[in-house]
């Protein structure tokens, strides 16, 4: 079988560069999904669970009362902060500097519970009795509760104690990456009794365990030559130093440890915005479906004289308005919702290469075309190459005079 691989290999990269010289676009190529223009790039909003292990008595944790649930939505608010505004990069990359991630998350539910079995998540800092303990509690609390209004269409957090220590760290442990079921953070509550309490540290976990669920490795210098990969060129690279916590040379990358956690690459948005648009893993079950419901304040603007080539899949919540002289090219799964319509001004062009657009929601049809402009010009106004096709919507086009 080993000896097939080089052929394998072989065989697929040439397919590819097939595919790139007949000009057809790749809409798994997790590039593609850079979020390098906000205005075409939607915010996905991720919801979470929090469910907090107290010891059978109900200590050892947080509890239910305003002073501890101020200081827990403070804890998440920091992390959606630095999603939003991503600090520049303390280390050497070849990547573009993108301030904001458009992923944010919506604590749903906050959970209590009294168990000192799920309490003790530290399990004496051995990974693989930590990972048994989160998968059967995820069991128990999660998939089994026919109570909780979101099981597998919400990422659950698991926050526990149980380090004895007189110094104890800020640890974590996620299901897997890209997926949408379960993660896990310990000694939240041990930072919270300390004088001042500290949110910094807990958040910044919280925001690195994050980052494996939606999609990334550890940069690929943490692991053994040949043990691990990144998949992203442009992660800062260096050697690993287990003491580098702080300071100008020790990097702020999300997915590195570091006392930051704080920086994101090109490439690394572009594996998070990959999953979170449900090419890979179950992370896009986690992600509430705002695109299911119509506003019309939300219109997508391709502006008069310009191209816009649209290579990963879109999910928009509005109209699509292509002005004069613009021309709009969907190579992928664009989406939009019930009674969504896209409008062509004079002279305005829609190419729909390879694509589709359709409305992915259950007994939902977007509205259609809508082409203003003189008869002459209508018939070059939408284009459908390469299989690109219209579908699930309540007309194809229309054909209207301007409005002056």
């Amino acid at each position: 079988m080993h000896s097939l691989l080089p052929l394998i290999v072989l065989f697929t990269t040439l397919f590819i560069q097939s595919l790139s010289a007949q000009g057809i676009v790749d809409c798994q190529d997790t590039q593609n999904y850079v979020p390098d223009n906000p205005l075409y790039t939607p915010l996905f909003r991720v919801r979470l669970v929090l469910h907090i292990f107290q010891k059978d008595d109900g200590s050892g944790n947080f509890k239910s009362t305003p002073a501890d649930l101020k200081f827990i939505n403070w804890i998440i608010e920091q992390v959606n902060d630095k999603y939003r505004n991503l600090d520049t990069f303390r280390l050497p990359t070849s990547s573009i500097y993108i301030r904001d991630s458009r992923v944010t998350f919506v604590v749903d539910t906050i959970l209590f519970h009294r168990d000192t079995y799920a309490w003790d998540l530290y399990c004496h800092n051995r990974i693989g009795e930590q990972q048994r303990k989160c998968d059967s509690i995820y069991k128990k609390y999660v998939l089994e509760n026919s109570m909780l209004k979101y099981r597998t269409d919400a990422i659950h957090a698991f926050w526990g104690e149980g380090c004895l220590q007189k110094d104890c760290p800020a640890k974590g442990l996620a299901d897997g990456i890209g997926s949408g079921r379960w993660f896990c953070v310990i000694n939240t509550y041990y930072f919270y009794q300390q004088n001042p309490p500290n949110s910094w540290i807990p958040a910044g976990n919280i925001r690195h365990e994050l980052a494996h669920m939606l999609g990334l490795f550890h940069p690929i210098s943490y692991n053994p030559p040949g043990k691990g990969e990144d998949y992203c060129e442009d992660t800062p690279n260096y050697p690993e130093d287990k003491g580098c916590w702080n300071g100008p040379d020790c990097s702020n990358n999300m997915a590195g440890y570091n006392a930051d956690q704080s920086s994101l690459t090109a490439c690394q948005l572009g594996r998070i915005h990959y999953y979170l648009a449900g090419n890979a893993g179950s992370l896009h079950n986690a992600v509430i479906p705002d695109w299911c419901t119509y506003n019309k304040d939300s219109v997508v603007l391709i502006p008069a004289y310009s191209r816009v080539v649209w290579k990963a899949k879109k999910f928009f919540q509005g109209d699509i308005r292509i002005a004069r002289n613009a021309t709009l090219q969907v190579h992928c799964q664009l989406h939009l919702p019930h009674n969504a319509k896209i409008y062509l001004e004079p002279n305005a062009r829609l190419i729909v290469d390879g694509g589709i657009i359709t409305n992915v929601c259950e007994k939902q049809q977007w509205g259609g075309i809508i082409v203003l402009g003189k008869k002459k010009n209508r018939k070059e106004a939408v284009k459908l190459l390469n299989g690109g096709s219209l579908e699930r919507s309540q007309f194809i086009i229309q054909y209207q005079k301007p409005v002056d």
